[in-house]
């Protein structure tokens, strides 16, 4: 006998929790708790995964489906292109050399776009977006000694 009452459904938050109260009581003991769920039936469950699956592909799936065409959009008009490219090579450098050094450190506005979209972009498994986009900001980074950014870039582009 396991523990649970004749004719109940198995606690299936037993294997997630159980582990949690430990850190955080560890006093803690699984056979003083009732039973978890135990008023939710098979009939709720089912209902509550088909919820979850039609919020999942009517609204979250869209929602970043959205946001990677939006961020795609405004790197290309900021960062990709001929045009773009000789103007950032003659712009002046934003940062200093040794400013990626500085505890204050933080990625710009176009790298935080990049990185958001390439990790939408691996969520999704759309590898050719991630390697077109991770490799970037990698130089810049570097120039301004921002190694730890610019090796999660690295490994980014490398892993698509």
């Amino acid at each position: 006998m396991t523990g649970q009452p004749q004719g109940s459904l198995p606690d299936i938050w037993k294997s997630y929790a159980d582990p949690f109260y430990q850190i955080l009581e560890p006093d803690f003991n699984p056979l003083t708790l009732e039973q978890r769920g135990q008023a939710i039936n098979e009939a709720d469950r089912e209902f509550y995964k088909k919820l979850m699956t039609k919020l999942v592909e009517s609204q979250f799936i869209p929602f970043c489906e959205y946001k990677i065409r939006t961020l795609e959009f405004n790197i290309t008009k900021t960062s990709k292109g001929i045009k773009n490219q000789f103007k950032n090579f003659w712009k002046k450098p934003d940062r200093t050399e040794n400013e990626g050094l500085k505890d204050t450190f933080r990625l710009n506005k176009q790298e935080q776009e990049i990185r958001t979209l390439v990790d939408l972009a691996l969520v999704f498994q759309d590898y050719e977006t991630v390697v077109q986009n991770a490799k970037l900001p990698i130089s810049e980074l570097k120039n301004c000694k921002a190694y730890g950014h610019a090796a999660s870039f690295l490994e980014v582009h490398l892993l698509g």
